[in-house]
Parts: structure tokens; C-alpha cells; sequence
């Protein structure tokens, strides 16, 4: 008949890593002459991601390949 009852629940959400990094601007161009001193710095970019916590953390590297021996990279900034 007239039963009822009630329970208290709690909800976690978790943050997943459903956002790309976005980078600003979106393409990115330069050249260098062959009369550039080691240690110049050649570009500077910057990307963003929406995650939060480990999952919105951007690192950077060199897709290895024939000159990426000839660069070093800054994998956080």
C-alpha cells in the first residue's frame, strides 16, 4: 500500500581525456638559415587541452626522424 522509503546516494564523477589539446594558432610556420647559432630558439608554440588534472597536462616532442637529431625540445613549454 503506502510504503515509501528513501536512500542517499553519492556520485563521483571522474575527469576523462575527452578533449584534443588545442593549439593557438592552429598551424604553425618558420624556416631557418644555415647560418642559425646552436641553441636559438626557432619557434615557440602553445596548446591547451579542456581536461583537468593529468589528462589537460600538454607535453611536447620530436617525431624521430632523419634531423631531429639537430633539435631538442622543451617537452612542457
Amino acid at each position: 500500500g503506502g510504503l515509501s522509503a528513501q536512500a542517499f546516494v553519492r556520485v563521483e564523477l571522474e575527469d576523462v581525456n575527452d578533449n584534443h589539446p588545442v593549439f593557438d594558432p592552429s598551424t604553425y610556420v618558420t624556416s631557418i638559415s644555415g647560418q642559425t647559432q646552436p641553441g636559438t630558439e626557432i619557434i615557440s608554440v602553445r596548446a591547451t587541452d579542456r581536461d583537468s588534472g593529468t589528462y589537460g597536462t600538454v607535453a611536447y616532442e620530436l617525431i624521430p626522424g632523419d634531423l631531429s637529431s639537430l633539435f631538442t625540445i622543451d617537452s612542457t613549454t
